[in-house]
């Protein structure tokens, strides 16, 4: 390699401090570039040294078509003082390198989110410690709005329901009414997401992409949706791709332009510290389920400087070589899910390798229902609490019956994460992200043998159809524990509950899960507990937290 006295390179430093979970970026300009095409025939590479000499290895990306422009974003986690090594490198071997310094300073973001160590079911902020009690829905086409006052305003209302994740494509591209649903293309939203140079970007089955040069307003566009839904500490799982679509990808499995994709978008994202990675929704309708998602999954492992966490949905991975998956993502759809994720938990046990469980879809809000009301907002609701009560979490999704571009054009749905007025589904979810939050819901357990008896005696017999195993069964009820301290009662038809404590004195309430209503009761305080008399055969939550002495 050597230095070329006639390139043109200058390095910029966007500021000389910086707060820990934010970047800086450097910038890179480079006149008259001697390129082919930037994207493949550059590459930048810098080493970023904390002074306790720690460092990492990141990936600079090209920002303009011409070659012009490239950066380098650094987003350090421990506070403290760094010094930086950027090189820019052509594939010719002329090269220019740069050292920095900035400091870091902890404004207390909290940062990436991580896997618990001492809970693995479970997730946590890895700059603060906090517990995440991930409330999630989808928001496929979100970055089809033109207008992207639309885009905050949805992410705005999410916030508002304490939706804490949501579901973005980086790539996808559907004709109109997708799935069914009132959602079209227009001049003011479109489900045509070019991230690389198209021919014919309107063109939903063949846009001739060039799979070596990557389309800079598409990735800047998606940047600022990051950083917006960042300064409300929401996650957003980046979907790499999606099956069920017009074009899955424009790519073949395992290819250079494949690896170019995902390298691409580390690069560039995961700066960002509120991504997690999934590899692909319904990866499998389009890639083989041996080989690919370990070799996609370890190479994005591998890329990823900062060791976001990754999934791949709708697929169950227990290999224990699997090592880059730090969530199962499953889709099973309807009521029976508790009993999905038990089992799920019984094999993970046996593999030694438990990592949290997410049921990203269990049926959207109002979607092709087999008979009316099947899957209206109420039964979500009903799902979400199953979930909850098997030590998981669940990403949800609203109906997009209002439309985009059809109907009364103000919605959207879990197709893009709009809403209106008439969508009420996620009040229902507050309440339960209000009642877990209020105690440590990390460190109960699922154990329905704490029950001795549920007899439903508003509705002898009554039954509900097990979509996961094909059968009509009884209702039961559901419990979580930290023994001696924390129990949680689900009843599902209302009725009473017998349980077998451990003899300690406890706080007693029932929530109403339906309007958020919290009922307080007397205490408990024998080894034997029964549940009061309901009004109704609707469901009630109840919890009995040890009294614990003033310290």
């Amino acid at each position: 390699m050597k230095t070329s006295e006639n390139l043109n390179v200058k390095f910029l430093q966007s500021a000389n401090e910086v707060q820990t979970y934010r970047f800086i970026e450097i910038t890179i300009e480079a006149v008259h570039p001697n390129v082919t095409n930037p994207f493949t025939d550059v590459r930048v590479i810098c080493t970023m040294t904390h002074e306790d000499g720690s460092f990492q290895k990141i990936e600079g990306f090209c920002d303009s078509q011409d070659g012009s422009l490239f950066k380098v974003r650094l987003m350090p986690k421990k506070h403290g003082n760094y010094h930086y090594h950027v090189t820019y490198c052509q594939s010719d071997g002329v090269f220019a390198e740069h050292r920095g310094v900035f400091t870091a300073i902890d404004a207390g973001y909290k940062g990436l989110l991580t896997v618990d160590e001492n809970y693995p079911w479970h997730f946590k902020w890895e700059g603060t410690g906090e517990h995440f009690f991930l409330n999630g829905t989808t928001c496929y086409y979100l970055l089809g709005f033109e207008d992207e006052k639309i885009i905050h305003q949805s992410i705005d209302r999410l916030h508002e329901y304490k939706i804490n994740r949501i579901r973005v494509l980086l790539y996808g591209r559907q004709n109109d009414k997708p799935w069914g649903t009132p959602v079209v293309n227009t001049d003011d939203y479109h489900m045509k997401l070019n991230p690389w140079v198209a021919k014919f970007p309107d063109d939903v089955f063949n846009p001739e992409f060039d799979l070596t040069r990557f389309n800079g307003s598409h990735w800047q566009k998606y940047e600022r949706l990051l950083a917006y839904a960042r300064e409300k500490d929401m996650t957003v799982s980046v979907i790499f791709s999606i099956g069920a679509q017009c074009l899955p990808t424009p790519f073949m499995q395992g290819s250079e332009d494949e690896c170019r994709y995902f390298r691409y978008a580390v690069s560039r994202l995961a700066a960002f510290s509120n991504v997690t990675w999934d590899l692909g929704n319904e990866h499998d309708f389009h890639r083989e389920t041996r080989f690919w998602p370990d070799m996609t999954g370890n190479f994005i492992k591998m890329t990823d400087p900062y060791n976001h966490l990754r999934g791949a949905h709708n697929k169950i991975y227990f290999n224990t070589l699997d090592n880059w998956l730090d969530m199962q993502l499953i889709q099973v759809w309807d009521a029976g899910l508790h009993d999905v994720l038990i089992k799920q938990k019984q094999s993970q046990k046996e593999t030694s390798r438990i990592i949290p469980q997410v049921i990203e879809e269990y049926g959207y809000e109002d979607l092709w229902e087999k008979i009316p009301g099947q899957r209206c907002a109420d039964t979500r609701r009903r799902c979400a609490w199953e979930v909850y009560m098997a030590g998981g979490y669940q990403t949800n999704g609203e109906s997009p019956r209002t439309g985009t571009g059809l109907n009364e054009d103000t919605g959207g749905g879990w197709i893009n994460g709009r809403g209106d007025s008439t969508m009420i589904m996620l009040e229902s979810y507050v309440h339960i992200v209000d009642f877990f939050t209020s105690f440590e819901w990390w460190k109960t357990e699922p154990n329905d043998d704490v029950i001795v008896n549920y007899d439903n005696w508003h509705a002898e017999g009554i039954q509900y159809y097990n979509q996961s195993s094909n059968r009509v069964q009884d209702f039961k009820a559901f419990c979580l524990v930290e023994t001696g301290k924390t129990y949680v009662f689900y009843l599902p038809a209302g009725g009473n509950v017998v349980a077998m404590l451990e003899k300690n004195t406890y706080k007693a309430i029932c929530l109403n899960p339906r309007t958020g209503e919290i009922i307080n009761l007397p205490e408990a305080n024998n080894s034997v507990w029964i549940s009061p008399d309901m009004a109704d055969n609707e469901d009630w939550v109840f919890l009995l937290t040890k009294y614990e002495l003033p310290k």
